[in-house]
């Protein structure tokens, strides 16, 4: 089974949200108010690599040694 196609319906639903939620706060923050759509660029491309590459890195590492992983948001 592929590592990559291990990702369940609920995980990438809770990872999108995740995703839409950290890039808004990064948005407002950055852009001191309501931001410009250069600033949710920014703060998308920002969250994606940052966030999306290091929780799914956690995923991936631990099924590397056996482990089940399982992303899900803490809202």
């Amino acid at each position: 089974m592929s590592t990559f196609g291990s990702i369940g319906g609920s995980e990438i639903r809770d990872l999108v949200l995740s995703f839409i939620a950290l890039t808004a706060g990064f948005s407002v923050l950055l852009g001191r108010g309501v931001p410009s759509i250069e600033v949710v660029m920014i703060s998308a491309v920002a969250v994606g690599t940052g966030f999306l590459l290091h929780e799914l890195a956690h995923k991936f590492v631990a099924q590397m040694y056996g482990y089940q992983a399982h992303y899900v948001a803490n809202m």
